[in-house]
């Protein structure tokens, strides 16, 4: 095949054909060549190199023999890296020790157990109003389910032999009242709620209450009223045999309503 034609199809099919710009050492020569009458210098190193077949690959050391030579001849001065300096021990002072305490003793006071009394922060939490008389209600907390507290009610007041109707639906006051950023719910709305709702009950005539659960007792409290009889678990009191007498022994003291 011609010369020319070779070159033709190749380059129909997109494979570059390179051709040497000088003769190479026992190769045949090449039917066209650059023109190397511009540059002689060049080709003259290339001539002197030991010859290394046609597809022998470029040792690493003849492509940078070029830049080693640079760096010989140049005068510019290296550049320097430094590492950033360790920090100084003494940037951290008394005061900014003092600083970082008070900032953690602020988050401690953020707890949970302290989201109440943080101004600003809505308190959160539940409370269901049982009428089980007209003079007697039960009160619990988001621990207890109040369908679970009108039943136990209900057979309790059936084995005191008391003479009631089927027990309502618990009332449930829930705070915040509604989940918002644009309104206040801070902690004296929520006892100013939670009293509206107690004197809706006080007004119907409720004189005692036995509340169930730590956040029933702490939020009435609050608002003044003082519970007959408190157990801090419901579920405990359940399966318990004496703290079922003792709340056996503060309902007989009540008077009959």
């Amino acid at each position: 095949m011609l010369e020319q034609q070779r070159i033709d199809y190749l380059s129909a099919m997109g494979i570059t054909q390179w051709m040497p710009r000088a003769v190479l050492p026992h190769a045949a020569t090449p039917r066209w060549l650059s023109d190397v009458t511009q540059a002689p210098e060049a080709n003259v190193g290339r001539l002197q190199q030991p010859s290394r077949g046609a597809n022998a690959p470029v040792a690493a050391a003849d492509l940078l023999s070029g830049f080693a030579v640079k760096a010989k001849t140049s005068t510019a001065e290296p550049v320097r890296v430094t590492s950033p300096s360790a920090p100084d021990s003494k940037v951290i002072t008394p005061e900014v020790k003092s600083s970082v305490g008070a900032i953690d003793d602020k988050v401690r006071d953020l707890s949970v157990d302290n989201l109440a009394s943080s101004p600003g922060i809505p308190p959160r939490f539940q409370l269901h109003f049982l009428r089980v008389s007209g003079g007697g209600i039960w009160i619990c907390d988001q621990s207890v389910a109040p369908e679970h507290l009108r039943r136990f009610a209900h057979r309790v007041l059936k084995g005191m032999q008391q003479p009631m109707d089927l027990l309502p639906v618990p009332v449930k006051f829930n705070w915040p009242f509604i989940e918002s950023k644009h309104d206040d719910q801070s902690e004296p709305v929520a006892l100013q709620a939670l009293n509206a709702q107690w004197r809706f009950f006080a007004d119907q005539g409720v004189s005692y209450v036995l509340t169930f659960g730590d956040d029933s007792r702490l939020w009435l409290a609050r608002i003044g009223v003082q519970s007959h009889y408190h157990h801090p678990q419901f579920i405990d009191m359940l399966s318990n045999a004496s703290d079922k007498r003792q709340l056996w022994q503060a309902l007989r003291t009540i008077p009959a309503h």
